[in-house]
């Protein structure tokens, strides 16, 4: 995928996956954070790789994988300036 089409991509990912969390979709918003990436976030993978690592492993508890939703969900997008 292309610069821009990711980054895109991207805010598409988070903005669905905060929908869903906020409606209490664990299932939905799990799935969608797991398709992205540790470069997809400032800070990369010290910001990102074990809260990525939690989702996507099946033995997470619930808190826990509501405590790493709840990070990523904060992070800054690569690509996307300044708020």
């Amino acid at each position: 995928m292309r610069g821009y089409d990711r980054i895109g991509f991207v805010v598409v990912q988070l903005s669905t996956a905060r929908v869903a969390f906020h409606a209490g979709d664990l299932v939905t918003a799990r799935a969608t954070l797991r398709s992205l990436r540790t470069t997809d976030f400032f800070g990369g993978p010290a910001a990102s790789e074990s809260h990525l690592a939690v989702l996507r492993d099946h033995r997470s508890s619930e808190e826990e994988v509501r405590e790493a939703m709840s990070v990523l969900l904060n992070l800054r997008p690569v690509g996307i300036g300044a708020a």
